[in-house]
């Protein structure tokens, strides 16, 4: 049997961030450009040329929905947003209180 498990890795987050597209309730966006509207299934942002190689949820999904979406979207790594909001977060403040 195959399942989502939440796993670890480390990660370059300046990567991620500008290969990441978020999906929402209603559409998904761009983090590298912060354009929006668009669909799931984009590969690359219209806007900045970003080609999508993460994506994030601003909600909480079920094991189904990402079995359903890794089928659609193969070329994707799915990742927590949280997670990455919190990481960014941090080192945006580190670079702030170091200058």
């Amino acid at each position: 049997m195959r399942e989502f498990v939440r796993v670890w890795k480390e990660l370059d987050f300046d990567e991620i961030a500008r290969h990441l597209i978020v999906l929402g309730d209603l559409s998904c966006d761009c983090h590298n450009c912060k354009h929006i509207g668009l669909e799931k299934h984009t590969v690359q942002c219209p806007n900045c040329g970003a080609q999508f190689k993460y994506m994030a949820f601003r909600r909480k999904v079920t094991s189904g929905y990402l079995k359903k979406l890794a089928q659609d979207l193969p070329y994707l790594t799915f990742i927590d947003f949280e997670d990455f909001k919190g990481s960014t977060g941090k080192s945006d403040a580190r670079k702030l209180l170091d200058l």
